[in-house]
């Protein structure tokens, strides 16, 4: 009974289910220009068709990886991810795309704040950067343990 259930269940699951798959830390560590301890100050999200956005207002409080003139600076960061789509291509059959992201999934949760670990990719500015990828701080110790022979000469 237990092997019919579980196989009408496996059956029942929409066919086109989707989701985004997220890379792992190690995977996007070596795309972070600097790795900064911050707190979020403000969070403003904005969602397209398939792009969700977040631009998020941060005070650094520690830098792990970078410039040591970021410790104490008030910076604006933003993060875009592709969303999971469904389409039909010219032959009429169903198409579905499963973004694979940097992210760690945090980044459109969390708020006015919080502390969070932020993988800066790109520097816009001195005052605005993209980010590769936010983490809570409880990932602190593994982080360290990742950039230990980055910032070893």
């Amino acid at each position: 009974m237990m092997k019919w259930a579980m196989s009408a269940l496996l059956f029942s699951l929409p066919l086109h289910a989707s989701q985004i798959f997220h890379m792992s830390l190690e995977e996007v560590l070596g795309l972070a220009e600097a790795i900064l301890v911050a707190r979020v100050e403000s969070v403003e999200q904005t969602s397209f068709e398939y792009i969700v956005m977040v631009d998020l207002g941060l005070s650094v409080t520690e830098v792990l990886l970078g410039p040591d003139s970021l410790a104490g600076a008030s910076l604006q960061a933003f993060y875009a991810a592709d969303l999971p789509r469904v389409y039909l291509d010219p032959d009429g059959n169903e198409v579905t795309e499963s973004p694979i992201v940097f992210g760690s999934g945090i980044e459109m949760g969390v708020s006015a704040g919080d502390t969070v670990v932020a993988l800066a990719g790109r520097f816009m500015d001195d005052h605005r950067l993209s980010l590769v990828r936010l983490e809570g701080t409880e990932l602190l110790g593994e982080i360290h343990e990742l950039i230990r022979p980055r910032d070893q000469p």
